[in-house]
């Protein structure tokens, strides 16, 4: 569901983040109203 939304891994640069981390500190930011 959410796969089609998160950027393909690219050889350049620095290598993308591991995406059930960063969904969760989404999540957490959108549940809890904090600020970045």
């Amino acid at each position: 569901m959410l796969e089609p939304m998160l950027p393909a891994s690219k050889t350049a640069g620095r290598p993308w983040t591991d995406h059930r981390g960063a969904l969760e500190g989404m999540v957490w930011k959108y549940r809890t109203g904090a600020p970045w």
